[in-house]
């Protein structure tokens, strides 16, 4: 055991000195670092609370009800529109059957009342029922008129587009034309 001690060097008292200020460097730099853990997890949960507070306000879910509100207001849009193309369709066809419906109804009424009454008496009832007819055979064929008269209107409408068009093309053709010929054909003077 002597052997052992004396092949042991002590540190001497400089060497201790120097361990002991690098030990106490060592600590500073590890309470600095923990200091600065812990700062930086008092942000982090500053920030995390402050996005949880974010996403509590209500601004968000205003945004999100804006849009839906907007979606949900083009959606009520199209169908609206499609129940009024709906209820168009539906209205003329209601016409339609009724102007068909009152036809029928008239001659049953003729073949009903004919059968009870005397000649004169039918011949009577025939001229009525032949002018509600015409009247309504009349207010048919207005209506069929109109709608002519606005696909005629719309029919000039393009025509006329069509013919400004095929104006414009040839009088650019005809400017480039003449273009071409002026630069290739030389002029007499």
């Amino acid at each position: 055991s002597i052997d052992i001690i004396a092949t042991q060097r002590f540190p001497s008292y400089e060497e201790l000195g120097t361990a002991k200020v690098t030990v106490q460097k060592s600590d500073d730099i590890l309470h600095e670092l923990d200091q600065k853990r812990k700062e930086t997890n008092s942000i982090l949960q500053l920030k995390e609370s402050q996005m949880s507070r974010l996403a509590e306000l209500p601004q968000n879910s205003i945004k999100l009800q804006i849009t839906n509100t907007r979606s949900v207001l083009k959606d009520a849009e199209k169908i609206l529109r499609g129940v009024q193309n709906n209820k168009k369709v539906l209205e003329e066809n209601l016409e339609a059957i009724i102007r068909a419906k009152d036809g029928a109804a008239m001659y049953s009424f003729i073949n009903a009342l004919s059968n009870n009454r005397e000649i004169s008496e039918k011949i009577r009832i025939r001229k009525t029922v032949d002018d509600w007819i015409k009247t309504i055979s009349a207010e048919i064929q207005d209506e069929l008129t109109r709608k002519d008269y606005e696909q005629k209107r719309f029919d000039q409408k393009n025509e006329r587009n069509k013919r400004a068009h095929y104006i414009n093309k040839y009088i650019k053709t005809d400017t480039q034309d003449k273009t071409v010929n002026n630069a290739v054909i030389p002029r007499k003077h």
